[in-house]
């Protein structure tokens, strides 16, 4: 655009300049997705050290005080975290089921579908 015989920058090529410049928005939820992660990953850990036994749900965790609340998923927008469960294996049928390890989970993963900027699945993380 050219005013008076000088040079002037529209406000939509600031704006574009702006966002050229910040991280791209799928790096930032990358991190907050990793940060959000590590978090529930230590309060399972933490949960079957202290209790001898992996919590049955993520509300386990809130209700035990080892989270403040159960984090929106930064890709989704919504608290709906696969959860991976360790299941009960009877390999012996004489094996009494007080013997048998507790099932409950082990792990969680993203729900999301799709990729993020390097073509890690978010489930992946």
């Amino acid at each position: 655009m050219r005013t008076s015989g000088r040079w002037t920058v529209g406000p939509l090529a600031i704006a574009l300049l702006i966002l050229a410049c910040g991280p791209p928005r799928a790096r930032v939820n990358a991190a907050a997705l990793q940060k959000d992660l590590a978090t529930m990953r230590a309060a399972i850990a933490a949960y079957r050290r202290d209790k001898g036994q992996p919590p049955s749900s993520l509300d386990d965790l809130v209700r035990a005080h080892y989270l403040k609340a159960i984090p929106g998923d930064p890709i989704t927008g919504k608290p709906d975290w696969r959860v991976m469960i360790e299941q009960q294996v009877h390999v012996d049928e004489f094996e009494t089921a007080a013997t048998a390890p507790a099932s409950g989970i082990i792990d969680v993963r993203s729900s999301a579908p799709g990729t993020d900027e390097n073509g890690r699945a978010w489930a992946d993380y």
